[in-house]
């Protein structure tokens, strides 16, 4: 089980790492177009051609973090009773063999003691 909330908890923070990586990525292609877009701007005034000028870009939302799962309080989920190789018909199987074997062992026990 915790085993299980590890492997989830890193891959939640592997994909926060890939999600902030691919919104820094994504900031600065963004920058690197409106520096583009800028030089384009400066050029144009330059020759006299009139032109508008170019927004800077906007952030896009920071991309959302996944919190850490936490192991529960309540682990009822997790406790099972059965044995994981039990079976409807394999359960009484054993327990009828189990007690047969007891029987016969103490029949043997007190015939080898003579009080049968």
């Amino acid at each position: 089980m915790y085993k299980h909330y590890e492997e989830l908890n890193d891959g939640h923070i592997a994909k926060a790492r890939e999600d902030v990586e691919s919104y820094k990525k994504g900031a600065e292609a963004d920058s690197k177009e409106y520096e583009r877009k800028m030089k384009d701007y400066i050029k144009d005034l330059q020759s006299g051609v009139q032109s508008t000028q170019p927004t800077a870009p906007k952030l896009k939302p920071v991309p959302e973090i996944h919190e850490a799962d936490k192991i529960p309080e309540d682990l009822s989920n997790y406790i099972n009773f059965l044995h994981p190789w039990g079976h409807a018909l394999l359960d009484p199987f054993v327990l009828m063999l189990m007690f047969f074997g007891l029987v016969i062992a103490t029949l043997i026990s007190l015939r080898a003691q003579d009080i049968l």
